[in-house]
């Protein structure tokens, strides 16, 4: 009598035959370049990810400081518009400056969270594995840093869309 298997068994049986699938493609991999040509990519694949994780680790802290120049720039405005800009209800420039500073904040948090480095315990044996932890970890932090820009860009497009508000607001208010 046939019984129809599970989710979770179809899963394991299909990624069962993925890791075949990988580990024979590497296997063909290894015989065509040769093992010593493999380790030789592998290191030199190494190098090309470590030097990856430190330009997106530099990225990252340049995207800090720019997040420091603008919030400088933002709250200095944001006094002097208040101070100066009477015919403005004061609740609209706070709720815009919250906002504006909410996408900020996660933006600085992405950051934050792209500048940390895992650590790492290089097995000598197992090239590969290290190479590839390395890569992940990229990928990881490229993400992080294209979610800060990203909110970055969003509180900047807020900042010009607050301030044609209230300059609207401003010269229709005579």
């Amino acid at each position: 009598m046939y019984r129809p298997k599970s989710k979770q068994r179809q899963y394991q049986e299909y990624e069962n035959r993925l890791e075949i699938i990988a580990e024979k493609t590497v296997r063909n991999h290894i015989r065509a370049l040769g093992f010593h040509d493999l380790k030789k990519h592998t290191l030199s694949r190494e190098e090309y990810e470590i030097r990856r994780e430190d330009t997106l680790v530099t990225q990252a802290g340049l995207m800090m400081a720019v997040f420091s120049f603008s919030t400088t720039a933002l709250f200095t405005v944001w006094q002097v518009g208040l101070q100066y800009i009477s015919r403005v209800p004061e609740w609209i420039m706070h709720l815009g400056i919250g906002i504006i500073t909410s996408f900020l904040l996660v933006s600085i948090l992405f950051s934050v969270l792209a500048l940390f480095r895992p650590k790492r315990d290089f097995e000598h044996g197992n090239i590969l594995a290290d190479v590839g932890a390395i890569a992940k970890s990229n990928r990881n932090k490229a993400i992080m840093i294209k979610l800060s820009i990203i909110f970055f860009i969003v509180a900047l497009s807020l900042v010009f869309i607050e301030a044609t508000l209230i300059a609207t607001i401003y010269y229709l208010c005579i």
